[in-house]
């Protein structure tokens, strides 16, 4: 936060969302909504050049 101390808990919290959202994207099934293809746009990281549609759901058993 703002201010002249920062909080302790900070990069355990940090370090817990790269977790979860890994987790997510292991135990989940994402695809593209249908049709839609992904450009790459170069910049100082590669992203996608437009918006990105996804459904997720659980995985298929």
């Amino acid at each position: 936060g703002q201010g002249p101390h920062t909080c302790v808990g900070a990069g355990f919290a940090q370090t817990e969302s790269v977790l979860i959202l890994a987790e997510l994207v292991r135990r989940l099934d994402w695809l593209l909504e249908p049709g839609q293809t992904v450009r790459p746009a170069a910049r100082m990281t590669t992203r996608p050049a437009d918006q990105v549609m996804l459904h997720v759901r659980p995985p298929a058993a």
